[in-house]
């Protein structure tokens, strides 16, 4: 009985542990007793004492579930268990004592009995504030570029040299007059290019292809239209850890207009 228990205080004792390295607690919740029950580092995450809040599905809900997530954490439960779902996985907002604001992942094991009615719920709930948080900023800056991009009228793309996928951003492929949504055929860009210009842009290309050296320069396309066009490109090559060409991206203006004016000075300046 002794080595019993020994062996149970220290197997509990490496549960707080992974939980707490982990930011993770864990509960359980008896439905048709209507129990539930905190693990220590839960009471420690959402920054409540122990000997004061009594966890309960409704205390948890109105006191610990953020106000701006809880009517969506309420309905993924209920959804879940009308549902008989076997599992549920889901983000949302608590807010603690303090006011601090903290973003969840709770992953829940739900069990029925022969009836098909839920008995019990035991899942976990990690801390994920940090990266949830790096995620939102890194949507935002992305948000930002796409912005920035339209309003320069800048085109991106990028080549995947490992699964040949390629993607053109919905600005460049207004450039070259595309449907937004057709795929970008590997040779597509090199059909389009002017026919004067297509031999020493591919020399170009090819050189700093092969030494992996950042590529700019000015060329002309063709639309099919017969409309031609300047474009201004800078594109770089990323290597993998083994020194082969992994990707390739770019960033494309359109600079026709810039072009025009430009023969237009020139003409007034030959006529002065």
């Amino acid at each position: 009985k002794r080595k019993a228990e020994k062996i149970l205080r220290q197997t509990t004792e490496e549960l707080t542990t992974a939980q707490d390295v982990a930011n993770l607690g864990s509960f359980i919740y008896d439905i048709k007793n209507n129990i539930v029950t905190w693990s220590d580092n839960l009471y420690k995450i959402y920054g409540l004492d122990k000997q004061i809040f009594h966890p309960t599905k409704d205390n948890f809900f109105n006191t610990v579930v953020h106000p701006d997530s809880k009517e969506y954490a309420m309905q993924t439960v209920d959804d879940a268990l009308i549902n008989k779902s076997a599992q549920l996985d889901y983000i949302h907002k608590t807010l603690t004592p303090s006011k601090e604001e903290k973003w969840m992942h709770a992953i829940i094991k739900i069990r029925y009995d022969k009836m098909k009615q839920p008995i019990l719920m035991n899942g976990t709930s990690q801390d994920i504030t940090e990266l949830y948080t790096i995620r939102l900023n890194l949507e935002k800056s992305e948000l930002r570029l796409k912005k920035a991009q339209e309003i320069a009228n800048l085109g991106a793309w990028e080549e995947n040299h490992k699964t040949g996928q390629i993607y053109w951003s919905s600005i460049l492929r207004r450039m070259f007059n595309l449907n937004l949504n057709q795929p970008i055929a590997p040779n597509k860009f090199w059909e389009m290019i002017h026919p004067e210009d297509i031999e020493w842009m591919k020399a170009s290309w090819e050189k700093a292809e092969k030494q992996k050296i950042p590529y700019s320069g000015t060329f002309r396309i063709q639309l099919n239209t017969g409309e031609v066009k300047h474009l201004s490109e800078h594109a770089e090559f990323i290597k993998d850890k083994k020194g082969c060409l992994s990707k390739t991206v770019g960033t494309v203006i359109d600079v026709t207009e810039i072009h025009n004016y430009q023969n237009e000075l020139k003409e007034l300046s030959s006529h002065i």
